[in-house]
């Protein structure tokens, strides 16, 4: 989903949990539903934090719906690459 070239990388894997990558360590944030959209957003201090949050919802009827967020401090964040986000 998200690969910041070095800094850290952001997946959602075959089961629906949503896996970030840090300097060789790895975070389980959230499991969310599989089939049905979602909204995420990431924000880094570009130093030793990483905010995450996401809101779900069925379509097309619109019911239904989950939020989640939280925040990791796992230490030294590196800088995005050249290659950017």
């Amino acid at each position: 989903m998200i690969d910041a070239d070095g800094s850290f990388r952001i997946s959602v894997d075959s089961q629906g949990n949503v896996i970030m990558e840090i300097l060789g360590e790895t975070y389980s944030l959230a499991q969310v539903p599989l089939g049905i959209w979602h909204h995420f957003s990431f924000t880094h201090n570009g130093l030793n934090a990483i905010g995450w949050s996401f809101d779900s919802w069925v379509f097309p009827d619109g019911g239904g719906g989950a939020a989640a967020g939280g925040g990791l401090e796992p230490g030294q964040v590196p800088g995005v690459g050249p290659k950017g986000v």
